[in-house]
């Protein structure tokens, strides 16, 4: 009998903590990917890194990037820890306030994802040039050895004034969460991504391996004007690519949006454009070549009113008389803008 109580008592306290660890298993709405495409390099080097952000959630979501931040809090930064014995030891953590020039007033901006969607962004490492201009490159390699190192990234939103707008924070220690079903649930520190392994040797002799593609052969020409800095040519390969009619020109794929090797990221294109003619459609590049990081600005001109055809149209109206002049087009899209900032 006492054997019998033993055994019912035991299987009673399984239940009542498996009960309770489900109740801590919280799933917030949002995920991070972190990858690096080369993670063996020197002190040198720069090195980039490519964070994936997913809505986990059924319904579309806004969720808050860097963009022009350039004061307060980091949105995003790196921790590195050594691995020994399967013990992670946190070897160096990146200071979470940016150190950026401040002549022009920056902000976080937003991104709208759908359900279950997801927005790629890189950060760099030891781009001393653009460290002090650009929110991507804002971040040091850190003084640490040669060796193999485990890194992580943080997402801590909570410093920025706009996280009101689109996160909801959750308690890490109350017995029962407050959740906002209109709102991406995050945890009240900070969220973190998977790990990746990373080599930092002394000298890098580790070659790039290149795999040509459809879009970027040996011998591309884009790439190939990127390397020269002959912007350009760069600029020319982008307008005669890009879409003017629908019935003029039929291709919309242009090669210049697909991989090439030369540049580091293209960003999604905006949320949303206003719907008045002529209206403007944009995109930001980072190209790389032997002399580093170079980052632009696309604009397009989307759709057009013929200033002069409209006068005469008016005018004929005036006169009663209806001139067979088409004074708009919706599908016009032509390139207006390219520039370095």
């Amino acid at each position: 009998m006492r054997l019998y109580f033993r055994f019912f008592s035991l299987l009673f306290l399984f239940l009542l903590f498996s009960c309770d660890s489900k109740a801590d298993l919280f799933m917030y709405g949002l995920s991070l990917k972190l990858e690096c495409p080369h993670s063996t390099f020197s002190k040198e080097d720069i090195v980039q890194f490519n964070l994936t952000i997913s809505n986990t959630t059924e319904k579309e979501q806004s969720v808050l990037l860097p963009g022009s931040q350039n004061k307060g809090p980091k949105l995003i930064h790196f921790s590195f820890y050594s691995v020994k014995n399967n013990f992670y030891t946190e070897v160096y953590r990146e200071s979470a306030l940016l150190d950026m020039n401040t002549d022009k007033v920056g902000s976080s901006t937003f991104k709208r994802l759908e359900a279950k969607g997801s927005t790629t962004i890189p950060l760099f490492l030891n781009d001393k040039v653009n460290y002090k201009k650009h929110t991507e490159a804002n971040h040091p390699l850190p003084p640490l050895p040669p060796g193999q190192y485990e890194v992580l990234v943080w997402y801590s939103p909570w410093g920025d004034s706009l996280s009101k707008y689109v996160y909801h924070k959750v308690s890490d220690f109350k017995t029962e969460r407050t959740i906002d079903p209109d709102k991406i649930n995050l945890p009240e520190n900070a969220l973190n991504s998977n790990y990746v392994r990373v080599n930092i040797v002394a000298n890098n002799s580790v070659q790039e391996a290149f795999a040509p593609t459809m879009h970027c052969p040996k011998n591309c020409s884009f790439c190939a004007a990127i390397e020269k800095n002959n912007w350009d040519k760069v600029f020319s390969i982008i307008d005669k690519q890009s879409y003017y009619h629908k019935t003029k020109h039929t291709r919309t794929d242009s090669t210049w949006r697909q991989q090439h090797r030369n540049v580091a990221w293209l960003s999604d294109g905006p949320d949303g454009v206003q719907d008045v003619l002529p209206t403007y459609y944009g995109r930001s590049i980072i190209f790389k070549n032997s002399l580093g990081y170079h980052y632009y600005s696309i604009s397009w001109q989307m759709g057009i009113i013929y200033r002069n055809r409209s006068r005469l149209k008016q005018l004929g109206r005036l006169m009663k008389i209806k001139l067979p002049l088409k004074s708009e087009e919706l599908n016009y899209f032509r390139l207006v803008s390219f520039y370095h900032y």
